[in-house]
């Protein structure tokens, strides 16, 4: 159980707090925000904010699976099509796995692009996922959501005793942020 609080608190103090921090979703204090969809301060780093929204993913999948090998296409796409659907997602939508890995994961991460068919917003949550024009929009706000509530499944599932032994397997092979001292940890 240790081992669970501590990457609950790593993957919420860590990893969705630099996300939320990124999008301006909350404040140096913690106090949360609401979007700004109105800004239209383009230099805002909505795609370091994407990127690590997948980075998350990646972490998620590594440990859901137990994996102690680099396959992590197959873990990524595994993981989102077991968890970013619509009875889980807040924007209750399910994602097309090869958009995201390919067409965003990928791109972004190793070439610092999208694919031609893919398109980041920030104005309307009621384009995320949909096609406007000859893009599918990915709304950065939206998309952060849905990892919050996809994290909240696979939290509630590992506090029930499902995946256990995966994340276990995963946890003793690389543990989240292990190699940082203890007092680097506190922000």
């Amino acid at each position: 159980m240790e081992n669970l609080t501590d990457f609950f608190s790593q993957f919420e103090e860590w990893i969705l707090k630099d996300i939320r921090q990124i999008l301006k979703l909350e404040d140096e204090q913690g106090n949360l925000l609401e979007p700004d969809r109105s800004t239209q301060d383009y230099h805002r780093p909505f795609v370091a904010a994407v990127i690590l929204t997948c980075c998350a993913i990646d972490v998620l999948a590594a440990f859901r699976y137990g994996k102690e090998k680099n396959d992590v296409g197959e873990t990524f796409k595994c993981f989102l099509r077991n968890y970013f659907i619509e009875t889980i997602t807040k924007s209750k939508k399910s994602y097309n796995v090869d958009d995201v890995y390919n067409g965003l994961r990928n791109a972004l991460l190793h070439g610092y692009s999208l694919n031609n068919d893919l398109a980041l917003s920030h104005d309307d949550e009621g384009k995320h996922l949909n096609r406007t024009g000859n893009y599918i929009t990915v709304d950065v706000f939206m998309f952060y959501y849905d990892l919050e509530q996809v994290y909240k499944k696979y939290k509630e599932e590992l506090r029930g005793g499902k995946h256990i032994s995966e994340f276990n397997r995963r946890y003793v092979f690389a543990p989240l942020i292990r190699y940082i001292p203890e007092e680097n940890l506190k922000r």
